[in-house]
């Protein structure tokens, strides 16, 4: 690895009416490990570790985030960006720089294993693992014009990547955090409608990270998301596939969520596509499928998970572990390819679901439905794990 990064220049070709423009510095850590981030996925660029078109993106998306629901429409959202961030018919008013102070290590720990697993071995796929860089630290500097009227909504969507967002593969499960102690949380309030929900105060990233990670495996694994003496999953999905499928191990015939709900895919809210790989498929389990959320003409490749779970760094040098729920549109059917057929099935359990499941109890106040988002925030919140719901 080579001593130096070269700096990144933005290639938007930045013009002002009078010449002048304002200029901000930010130096910024990375707190957890970096993955991916170069141009090729999934991989670190040795020779620009942190690109600033990749910059332009995250503020971008986090300009729409924070202020993409103030327009009455999405040519007015539209030209809005546009103004900012340009088009194909215009450049950016803003420019970006990135100036690496601090190339870090290689990140050899490969916990929290649960959010890192698509960065760990698979020997079925035979794909090797792939190592991230920890420690880095960097200059963002900013250009605008001068005494420009639209700089505010920059500095929020910046607050709001800072905090809440990242750098590289896998920002929406921690990695790639970042801290800036001029931008530290507090200092702006949070979007309207979004949920942010805190824990307990740690003195490192490492520990707060591994603490919301925790407790996400413990929702959709063990031990409330498995049966722990038949290391059965308790969530309706496995089950649902036998019944499309038609297709199931004798170990398995004896379903295990009961009625009314066999063919709904809760977890599917948290973010497609999802893989589904039966170890039994030689005892008579299906095949691997592959589900993908339904929209009106058919099936998209993905859909980003609305959950983001990270350690936040604080204005004190502390962290707390924080998941954010973004205010998106709730999603409502998924395609189960390689199933067999094309029809959509739902997402949402009802209410008085079997007893065993991870929903039981945890449907929102007078909803006939149980979500696996809306279950995951009364988790959070309940006496074992004690979080608070941080509001605008």
């Amino acid at each position: 690895m080579p001593r130096s990064f070269p700096a990144e220049v933005d290639l938007a070709k930045i013009t002002f009416a009078d010449g002048a423009a304002e200029k901000k510095e930010y130096t910024i850590q990375v707190v957890t490990p970096l993955f991916g981030g170069g141009v090729e996925a999934g991989k670190n660029d040795p020779d620009m570790l942190i690109r600033a078109a990749s910059i332009r993106g995250h503020l971008r998306f986090w300009w729409r985030a924070t202020r993409g629901a103030e327009y009455s429409s999405v040519d007015k959202m539209r030209a809005a960006e546009s103004d900012i961030w340009g088009s194909t018919e215009k450049p950016s008013e803003i420019g970006v720089r990135v100036k690496i102070e601090n190339n870090g290590k290689v990140f050899a720990n490969g916990q929290p294993a649960y959010a890192l697993f698509p960065f760990q071995e698979n020997r079925r796929l035979n794909k090797p693992a792939k190592t991230g860089i920890e420690g880095i630290k960097f200059t963002l500097t900013l250009t605008y014009p001068k005494e420009w009227a639209r700089w505010h909504e920059v500095e929020i969507a910046l607050w709001a990547w800072v905090n809440f967002g990242g750098i590289g593969a896998r920002t929406r499960r921690g990695c790639g955090a970042l801290f800036c102690a001029g931008l530290a949380f507090r200092k702006f309030s949070l979007p309207k409608k979004y949920r942010l929900l805190l824990g307990k105060e740690k003195t490192s990233a490492t520990t707060a990270w591994n603490d919301i990670i925790e407790i996400y495996k413990s929702f959709r694994q063990a031990p409330h998301g498995r049966n722990g003496s038949q290391g059965r999953s308790l969530w309706n999905e496995p089950d649902a596939i036998r019944k499309i499928t038609g297709k199931t191990s004798k170990r398995h015939q004896e379903n295990f969520p009961a009625k009314p709900a066999q063919t709904v895919f809760p977890r599917a809210e948290f973010g497609l596509p999802i893989i589904f790989h039966f170890k039994d498929q030689r005892e008579g389990d299906p095949g691997d499928t592959e589900l993908l959320p339904f929209i009106k003409d058919g099936s998209a490749d993905r859909m980003s998970s609305p959950l983001i779970l990270k350690p936040l760094a604080l204005d004190n040098n502390k962290f707390v572990p924080a998941a954010l729920l973004l205010n998106d549109h709730p999603l409502e059917k998924v395609i189960l390819k390689k199933s067999g057929t094309e029809t959509p099935f739902p997402v949402r359990l009802p209410a008085a679901a079997y007893d065993k499941s991870p929903l039981k109890n945890r449907a929102p106040n007078g909803s006939a439905l149980a979500g696996a988002l809306a279950g995951f925030r009364k988790f959070l919140t309940g006496k074992e794990n004690n979080f608070t719901e941080v509001t605008p």
